[in-house]
């Protein structure tokens, strides 16, 4: 990666007097390196752009437009560049044409750096509909000085990167980059204003909704924004909650730089709530520094939830594997470290035949569309890797650090699983969930997904591994390096090994119709039971009764995962082994014919379920 440093970038002095100050800003605020982008090693001119929304930069003067840009041997091969200001981002006859004006740049050398900058022959002041930003980026020879020449960083605004390249299909038309690939443009605007506060913040991000257990506080965290000849060291919040106003004052664990727009993180705690609450709140910052803060009328509104209970979240990992794919080892070694260091994380493996015979293949299709491998999904959403995820973090092993990530967001489901054994082949699955907030209308289903640990085999049951060839790294996690150069698992096809959570039965995995009623009050608890036909399950895969796991899950009417739960199944006893129970003593329940549970069946078939016995019975 290439570090391209525009020191601009950084929080800096301002520039000035009271009268006339300036102040460099760009949605990468704070942020030293970037890496670029692009088609590697193509002729083209690449239109980028950011936009300056209106209700943040209204008042404010444009004065000189810069970008960072990729220079590995000097900046020879760069043409004739261009920035300009524009209402909206046109493309006609696939030709950017800015309207508000176009005006010459230059690349030249600060430092080791190649820095893209053009000024303004007189200052545009913007206005309350805001403007688009860009640069217009020329390259004329295709060698490694000018691959990926388009400088990025990381950014929270979703209108921090547009992408325009005339010549590339892909992007004919301006195309949102920040939400296709979750970066922002190096894009910097140098700043003038006549007016500016002596220091101000607004509120620019809160959560859309806050979740409260009973008689718990809760911590908010927000996103603000200072502008300002000082830097900011506090900030106090003010706020009302069922009736009750509230203050909270917080100090920053480091001062925010005097500039514009310079965006930062703080938090406020809610104090504990006695009685359950669903209310719009408001929230605003009244004093900066102790000071009567200029944006008072800035505010931003969540909804505040105060519930009996907060359901514990747990996301779905789902891999999608073959031993024939030889890089399907990173899957396997992310599963084994999952299981090692987070024993309850729900995690499932399917596998197909891919370049060859898999024997633990079962199902005909997936959950998820998977286009290549190795692939996995959390809650069935779009397919990521099942090792580096969406490669959003840069740690050892980043899909870990997502799946932490979601299970801290909020779901409304409430679920768990347990199992009965009706016989050697009918393992019965049963599901008690609630949803803490209660619904009307809705489309929901439950999904059960059978997996075995401990699958073992010869012939045909090898590995292929495409690391064996790769020198262990730092970077890897343990369970990865033995597939290395040198490793246990060092060769190119690795024979003994044994697979877990792995998908045996093909029924079920994508949810129930009927299994969830349309319509559930907060905290009504609701069961629905599936039961597994053994029977069904390839022998070979049933390797080990003992060593199977019932996963449950939510599925909405878009087939996206909302919560699950697992349960070991280790309790498995052959028929006719005596074991000390008396199911004559246990409650008895009552399903319909679709497994859902009823409290007072009367004309009809029903499953009768007392302790491990099943059966059905005819009730007139």
């Amino acid at each position: 990666m290439k570090k391209l440093l525009l020191a601009s970038i950084l929080c800096i002095p301002l520039l000035g007097n009271a009268e006339n100050i300036t102040a460099d800003f760009s949605y990468i605020n704070g942020i030293e390196d970037y890496f670029g982008m692009g088609p590697k090693y193509k002729t083209d001119v690449y239109d980028v752009a950011i936009l300056l929304p209106g209700d943040r930069f209204e008042g404010f003067k444009i004065k000189e437009i810069k970008m960072p840009v990729r220079s590995v041997s000097g900046i020879d091969n760069y043409g004739a560049t261009k920035v300009w200001l524009s209402t909206d981002l046109y493309a006609e006859t696939g030709i950017n044409t800015p309207d508000l004006g176009i005006y010459d740049a230059s690349i030249s050398m600060v430092g080791d750096e190649a820095i893209l900058s053009g000024t303004l022959p007189e200052s545009y002041t913007i206005g309350a509909e805001g403007v688009y930003v860009g640069v217009t980026l020329n390259v004329l020879a295709s060698d490694e000085s000018t691959e990926y020449p388009i400088s990025l960083g990381f950014s929270d605004y979703n209108e921090s990167f547009w992408l325009h390249i005339p010549s590339y299909q892909l992007y004919a038309s301006w195309t949102n980059g920040f939400k296709k690939f979750g970066y922002g443009c190096g894009i910097t605007v140098t700043l003038e204003n006549d007016d500016m506060p002596t220091h101000a913040v607004k509120i620019t991000d809160v959560p859309d909704n806050i979740y409260m257990a009973l008689n718990t506080p809760e911590t908010v965290d927000l996103t603000l924004a200072a502008t300002g000849q000082q830097a900011v060291t506090s900030v106090d919040f003010e706020y009302s909650l069922n009736g009750k106003p509230y203050s909270y004052h917080y100090d920053l664990p480091e001062p925010v730089a005097e500039g514009i727009e310079n965006r930062f993180n703080a938090s406020l705690e809610i104090p504990a709530q006695s009685e359950p609450i669903a209310e719009d709140v408001e929230f605003k910052i009244v004093k900066v520094n102790g000071e009567d803060n200029p944006y008072s009328d800035n505010s931003e509104k969540s909804k505040v939830y105060v519930l009996k209970m907060i359901p514990v979240h747990q996301t779905l990992f789902e891999e999608f594997t073959s031993t024939g794919c030889q890089y399907c080892t990173r899957g396997y070694a992310a599963l084994e470290y999952v299981k090692e260091n987070y024993p309850d994380f729900v995690t499932a493996s399917y596998h197909t035949n891919f370049n060859n015979v898999d024997p633990m293949t079962v199902v005909s299709s997936f959950p998820v569309a998977v286009n290549g491998y190795p692939a996995a999904s959390l809650d069935r959403n779009d397919t990521c890797d099942p090792y580096f995820g969406n490669q959003i973090y840069d740690t050892k092993i980043p899909i870990v650090d997502e799946i932490l990530a979601i299970n801290s967001k909020f779901t409304p489901w409430d679920i768990k699983v347990s199992h009965t054994w009706d016989s050697d082949e009918h393992l019965t699955a049963t599901v008690d969930a609630c949803n803490v907030i209660g619904y009307d209308n809705g489309k929901y289903k439950i999904a059960y997904i059978l997996v075995a640990d401990g699958l073992t085999g010869e012939s045909g049951w090898s590995q292929s591994n495409g690391f064996s060839t790769t020198q262990p790294s730092d970077n890897y996690v343990t369970e990865l390096n033995d597939f290395c150069r040198g490793g246990i698992y060092g060769t190119s096809r690795v024979n003994g090994l044994i697979f877990d959570d792995v998908v045996i039965y093909k029924e079920g995995y994508t949810g129930i119709i009927g299994s969830v009623p349309s319509n559930l009050a907060a905290y009504e608890e609701m069961s629905h039971s599936y039961t597994f036909n053994l029977s069904k399950v390839k022998q070979s895969l049933l390797q080990d009764k003992n060593k199977l796991r019932i996963i449950a899950a939510v599925v909405d009417s878009n087939g996206k995962i909302l919560n699950c739960a697992k349960d070991e199944v280790n309790d498995y006893v052959e028929a006719g082994i005596e074991t000390i129970s008396d199911a004559s003593n246990a409650s008895v329940e009552y399903y319909n014919l679709n497994g859902v549970k009823v409290s007072e069946p009367s004309n009809g078939i029903f499953i009768r379920k007392q302790g491990t016995k099943t059966e059905k019975v005819v009730i007139r």
